[in-house]
């Protein structure tokens, strides 16, 4: 992720027309923040805690995802499995 940020960077100086490149880094952080909430989220079936979870999968404390989630108004329950669900589907 890193990498990814000094290439946002980098290309952001290059484009800039007067040479100085000027940064809201808060909104970047935030904007990388959420990106990789929502992959542990995505790869995770939306399970925070836990084994296998997103906090696990991001090396942090489980109430820290939790906290960014509200904060970010990320739809963790979006990112749950369908998978074993049962569906009802009225025949005509």
């Amino acid at each position: 992720m890193t990498r990814e940020l000094e290439n946002i960077v980098e290309r952001a100086a290059i484009l800039s027309r007067s040479g100085i490149l000027r940064v809201d880094l808060d909104e970047l952080l935030r904007a990388h923040e959420r990106e990789a909430i929502e992959s542990a989220l995505h790869n995770s079936s939306g399970r925070v805690s836990g084994p296998g979870g997103a906090a696990e999968r991001l090396g942090i404390p489980a109430s820290t995802p939790e906290s960014r989630i509200k904060r970010l108004g990320i739809d963790k329950f979006g990112y749950r499995s369908r998978v074993g669900k049962i569906q009802v589907v009225a025949l005509g």
